[in-house]
């Protein structure tokens, strides 16, 4: 009797009646029917009208029925062609050593080392933080202006000094009324058309040294502007002046 197919270090008892191959002791079903486990698997899936379904074959094997899947390239094979882990000879030199020179194959770490190490991913890699700290620098030095609230009431400007036709010389001080103060934006005082101050903060109050102006009469105005810019208030007065 030769030895059995599925292992070699026994001898065999019978001969499976489906692939023909001679079977120990071990490879009975249920130690009793004479018919290999890879045989009666492929009748346990046979069709449900009870005819004997089309059996795999092992790719290297071709006269023996294919026992199992690779666990990696899903391909079948007998027992004799997987190995303990599952997978076939094919996919186990795959991770071993393809050639004598001692290559290996590059672990999923390696290959981005390996990437990495490229002059064109380098030169792209240093442009991209070039271009971020532009990017940050820009940003910085366009900041987005703060909201403001818009004012939309009621808002008034008017002269307390010098009054109305007045007589001036010298130092005069200008001052004025603005309501309501805590809206206002900047407050434009002109003196013949002319701007001579403009005041952000109260008090709104200006130094006008007649001296340097010619005598006569000389026109002043206001104009108070409040926030968002869309309520203006203005105010004129006409003063005399003498050296």
């Amino acid at each position: 009797m030769a030895e059995c197919h599925y292992h070699p270090e026994k001898k065999g008892t019978g001969k499976c009646p489906e692939c023909k191959h001679f079977i120990c002791d071990r490879c009975r079903i249920n130690g009793t029917e004479l018919r290999c486990a890879t045989c009666q698997s492929a009748f346990k899936k046979g069709n449900s009208d009870g005819k004997k379904p089309s059996r795999v074959y092992c790719l290297q094997h071709k006269d023996t029925v294919a026992a199992k899947r690779c666990l990696s390239c899903k391909r079948p094979y007998c027992f004799a062609c997987v190995n303990s882990a599952g997978c076939c000879q094919r996919c186990v030199k795959k991770r071993m050593l393809v050639s004598e020179g001692g290559q290996r194959r590059l672990t999923p770490g390696e290959r981005v080392k390996a990437w990495v190490g490229q002059p064109l991913v380098q030169l792209g890699f240093a442009s991209f933080v070039v271009l971020g700290l532009v990017f940050v620098v820009w940003s910085g030095k366009h900041k987005p202006r703060p909201m403001v609230k818009v004012y939309t009431g009621k808002a008034s400007v008017a002269f307390q000094s010098p009054k109305s036709g007045a007589v001036v010389r010298g130092n005069v001080k200008i001052r004025l009324r603005v309501s309501p103060v805590e809206h206002v934006e900047y407050v434009e005082i002109k003196i013949d058309g002319k701007p001579w101050a403009i005041l952000k903060r109260a008090p709104f109050d200006s130094e006008w040294p007649t001296a340097i102006f010619k005598s006569g009469a000389h026109r002043l105005t206001v104009r108070a502007v409040f926030r968002g810019r869309k309520v203006v208030a203005q105010g004129a007065r006409v003063c005399q002046v003498v050296k």
